[in-house]
């Protein structure tokens, strides 16, 4: 991973989730899936992805956690048309 920070994508959704991971590694990057608030390591955070209902309380959670404490970027992905 480059000195920018660790790409952090959540699980709300696993299948967007995947998709983003997927996508992430083609372009030689080393996403790290989380599923919670704890998972995201101070030490190393550079970006969020929230997936799925992005105003679940897990989700708002770890938003503020990485916008709030680590001071990094949160980015959401939402479901497109065909996706339940």
């Amino acid at each position: 991973m480059a000195a920018s920070g660790a790409v952090y994508v959540s699980t709300h959704d696993l299948e967007i989730a995947g998709g983003v991971r997927d996508a992430l590694r083609e372009a030689d990057l080393d996403p790290r899936l989380v599923v919670a608030p704890e998972d995201l390591l101070d030490e190393d955070a550079g970006l969020l992805i929230l997936t799925g209902k992005l105003a679940s309380k897990g989700a708002a959670e770890m938003a503020a956690v990485a916008h709030d404490r680590l001071r990094i970027p949160v980015f959401g992905v939402l479901p497109g048309h065909g996706h339940d």
